[in-house]
């Protein structure tokens, strides 16, 4: 495996080190917050894995949102850590650099409101 990945600006990105290039690249979307947060969520509930079906509930375009999940949002979250995604069962639980992140994801859960509509 890879120690590096390239952020949405091109720039080569360390994984083995925590970086806020790394979790703002990865909050960079809109799809991917939604999925950090629901994630986060899921710690609530019993049982920590997510599945995709209840993603894309209330979705205006439940279709486009999967595809962009399974192709873009869900490998890249993935690489860095953040997600364990078991691709037959469409189930997401936190990965092992879940925790760097945590902070920030419990940040824009509390202030979306004062924030902007769109960071869920």
């Amino acid at each position: 495996m890879s120690h590096t990945t390239t952020s949405s600006n091109g720039e080569e990105v360390d994984l083995t080190e925590p970086s806020f290039d790394r979790m703002f690249d990865a909050l960079g979307h809109h799809y991917r917050r939604h999925l950090l947060s629901a994630i986060e969520e899921t710690s609530t509930r019993d049982g920590d894995k997510l599945f995709l079906e209840e993603l894309t509930l209330g979705t205006d375009d439940a279709e486009q949102f999967t595809t962009q999940l399974v192709h873009v949002h869900l490998p890249k979250l993935a690489e860095i850590g953040y997600i364990q995604w078991d691709r037959e069962r469409n189930a997401v639980t936190r990965g092992e650099n879940y925790d760097e992140i945590t902070p920030l994801v419990m940040l824009l859960r509390e202030y979306t409101n004062e924030l902007s509509a769109d960071l869920s």
